[in-house]
């Protein structure tokens, strides 16, 4: 079985973020951004995107930014798309390009909408918004996240479980089935397996799963 990649949306913020020298703490987190979770991801824009990247005035950094870009899938702008932006700005004061935004990972279906706009897109009545909206319509929702957001949860799904943690979770089974291995082996792994996938996404756990009972399924 082959897992789908999460779909991405890059909302201009963070394209431009990429080179924002003076907000070197951004901008390095949207460089590691990019680094460590764009290459497992399926990423789009739009054509939204890429009018805005027209109207950057220096030559060099345009050229820059669409290099950065030149390999990203592109969603159309079409009237559902004006449309549907109309239904947002007549629930919330919102420049259009940003609705427009919103309405593109919308109807694009996109899993996630990344953004360094915190102003308007990742305002939380702005999510609350979206989220409304689209569940009325039956639109999926996309989630909105800064890079910043996937980063911290992709070092929480490095965490590993302590030595600590494995010594109290064998005195635990110990107890709870004395005298029988083959329960407290079985029931260990369990209570292993939920500290670790409380910080895992429904598809790294299926892939965990397949992983563990493939090597099992190649003996059979």
């Amino acid at each position: 079985m082959v897992l789908k990649k999460p779909k991405l949306y890059l909302e201009t913020s963070v394209i431009s973020m990429y080179f924002q020298n003076d907000v070197p703490y951004l901008r390095d987190l949207t460089r590691q951004f990019w680094k460590d979770i764009l290459p497992h991801t399926d990423v789009y824009i739009s054509e939204v995107l890429l009018d805005e990247i027209k109207a950057t005035e220096d030559p060099k950094l345009r050229t820059s930014l669409e290099n950065l870009i030149k390999n990203f899938k592109v969603l159309e702008i079409t009237e559902d798309v004006i449309k549907l932006s109309d239904v947002y700005l007549s629930y919330r004061r919102l420049p259009r390009g940003d609705a427009l935004h919103l309405v593109s990972a919308s109807i694009g279906e996109m899993d996630f909408l990344v953004t360094w706009n915190l102003r308007h897109i990742y305002k939380r009545g702005t999510q609350e918004m979206v989220r409304e909206i689209n569940t009325k319509l039956r639109i999926p929702v996309p989630t909105i996240v800064t890079p910043e957001d996937f980063l911290r949860r992709c070092e929480m799904a490095k965490r590993k479980i302590t030595e600590k943690e494995k010594e109290k979770i064998r005195k635990r089974v110990e107890k709870e089935f004395p005298g029988c291995k083959a329960l407290q082996d079985l029931h260990y792994y369990r209570y292993v397996k939920e500290i670790e996938w409380q910080t895992m996404t429904p598809s790294e756990i299926v892939e965990d799963i397949k992983i563990g009972s493939s090597k099992i399924k190649a003996k059979l």
